[in-house]
C-alpha cells in the first residue's frame, strides 16, 4: 500500500500549534470510521485530519477548533488536491 503524504494547507496561516496533532488524529480516525475503515480510503481520511489541524492552528489555544463544525472541516478538506 505504501506511504501517503499530505502537505499542510497554507491558508489560514498558522498562529499557534496547540492541539494540532490531536485534531489531526481525531478527525482522521473519525472520517476513516465514517468510510467503514476501508484501508483504500486512508488518504481521504488524512485530508480530513490535515484540515482539522489547519483549523486548530489558526488561533491561539483551542479557540478555533472549539468553534469549528464538521462543515468547516469538509470545506477545507475539499480544497485539497
Amino acid at each position: 500500500r505504501g506511504a501517503h503524504h499530505e502537505a499542510a494547507l497554507p491558508d489560514p496561516p498558522a498562529v499557534e500549534t496547540t492541539g494540532a496533532g490531536d485534531c489531526l488524529a481525531g478527525a482522521m480516525l473519525a472520517r476513516w470510521l465514517d468510510l467503514d475503515a476501508d484501508p483504500d480510503k486512508l488518504p481521504e481520511a488524512l485530508r480530513w485530519g490535515v484540515a482539522a489541524a489547519t483549523i486548530a492552528i489558526s488561533d491561539v489555544g483551542v479557540r478555533a477548533i472549539a468553534n469549528a463544525c464538521r462543515s468547516d472541516v469538509e470545506r477545507l478538506a475539499a480544497r485539497r488536491p
